[in-house]
């Protein structure tokens, strides 16, 4: 019994030995700057990030620990999404991300005080740098300027999956993704003025869409159609060159966009 063991533990030891050996062989030669990959037994499994009723669609069983998710469309997706986590307590880490707004950061729901941020690391380190901040962060943030391979990407993923951090990575090609696209800005006026609200529209492939709104006081689900009183209406057509008739004619009926009237008042 005894020789069994030492037996097993022999193998165990030697397949340890030339996993090591094949990632050093691998940096050596310039197939790939990532550190070793981890073992299997550390595979992360079950826990998830909440996300709020207004996107639940998207997310319907939440942002699981392990996942990489691609964002395409505005940064402003990609920070939604950090917001989302990071109001839950995640630490996370901003990885090629130069022209990060931190007030856009912080409107979106992310606490400041658990954010790293390396803007662009070395070109030689980025692997490096992106498979440390794995090890050591609940989410990471892969920005549109980080520019890897297949591989490096197949590589960052596995060892996200294994340590149990959500990856989101912008302009990936992955099984997960999300799209956004700014679908109007409002509060100017006549070419003069503030933008004071966005409306982006999120999908996913095979999941339906939902609309958000952003305005200086955070964000909320944007509902886009809904009925208008038609008094409201006719004083919306009306101008100060041409006021309505005193008739028994009254508005369209039917649905109608919001007013925006007393919006970032």
């Amino acid at each position: 019994m005894t020789g069994y063991r030492e037996r097993c533990d022999d193998v165990a030891s030697r397949l340890t030995a030339a996993r090591q050996a094949l990632a050093q062989a691998e940096v050596s030669v310039g197939l790939t700057r990532s550190v070793a990959v981890p073992s299997a037994e550390e595979a992360w499994h079950g826990a998830t990030w909440n996300v709020p009723a207004g996107v639940s669609s998207l997310f319907p069983h939440g942002l699981p620990h392990g996942m990489t998710l691609g964002v395409r469309g505005p940064r402003l997706v990609t920070l939604l999404l950090v917001g989302m986590v990071s109001a839950q307590g995640a630490w996370t880490a901003c990885v090629g991300m130069p022209d990060l707004s931190w007030a856009a950061v912080s409107l979106l729901g992310g606490d400041l005080k658990r954010m790293v941020h390396v803007p662009m690391p070395h070109s030689a380190a980025v692997t490096q740098v992106l498979a440390a901040a794995i090890d050591g962060f609940d989410s990471v943030v892969v920005g549109r300027d980080i520019l890897l391979d297949g591989r490096e990407r197949r590589l960052l993923s596995h060892r996200a999956r294994s340590r149990g951090a959500l990856l989101l990575a912008e302009n990936w090609d992955t099984r997960e993704q999300v799209m956004g696209s700014l679908i109007t800005a409002e509060g100017m006026r006549g070419g003069s003025g503030h933008i004071s609200d966005l409306v982006l529209e999120l999908s996913r492939p095979a999941k339906s869409s939902c609309r958000i709104r952003i305005t200086s006081r955070g964000w909320q689900p944007e509902k886009t159609l809904y009925a208008v009183p038609e008094e409201s209406m006719r004083s919306r057509l009306a101008t100060p060159e041409e006021s309505l008739p005193a008739t028994d004619a009254v508005a369209p009926h039917g649905r109608h966009l919001r007013s925006l009237q007393g919006v970032g008042a």
